[in-house]
């Protein structure tokens, strides 16, 4: 996923090697940091991070999938799981998210889960959405749905 450049496209690009090798050794068993897979084969379809304290102003999901995953549903069955998962972390800190303005996919995606678009801030040369959970009620209610 780190290598794929479309993936990567709305993410700045590939990933060097070097920090491939330090996500290799930092990422598996973080709290925070979901594998997810296919149930079937087992076979690694995506990821899904959360940063506690973000510099974002709240608690970050981040999340990725390979292309052949996309359209299917299971990265937003992924990304609801895991922003429920981060509500409920200590603090209380908002749940947000961001994403390349362009990349409407994912906006489509964090807006099916209950995040609303916020600010709109310049990050990598490209503008950039802020999403924010809407509020623990409705995530519930579309969980329980």
């Amino acid at each position: 996923m780190w290598r794929d450049e479309r993936v990567r496209r709305f993410l700045g690009g590939p990933v060097t090697e070097d920090k491939i090798a330090v996500r290799h050794r930092r990422l598996p068993g973080t709290p925070g940091a979901f594998a997810v897979k296919d149930r079937p084969k087992a076979q690694l379809v995506g990821m899904v991070t959360i940063e506690p304290d973000s510099p974002r102003g709240g608690t970050e999901v981040s999340y990725t999938f390979l292309p052949e995953w996309w359209g299917r549903g299971l990265g937003r069955e992924a990304v609801a799981a895991a922003v429920e998962w981060a509500r409920d972390l200590p603090g209380g800190n908002p749940v947000v998210a961001v994403t390349q303005s362009a990349n409407t996919g994912s906006r489509r995606l964090l807006e099916a889960i209950g995040m609303v678009a916020g600010a709109e801030v310049v990050e990598y040369g490209e503008p950039q959405t802020v999403y924010r959970l809407r509020s623990p009620a409705h995530m519930r209610q579309k969980s329980n749905t």
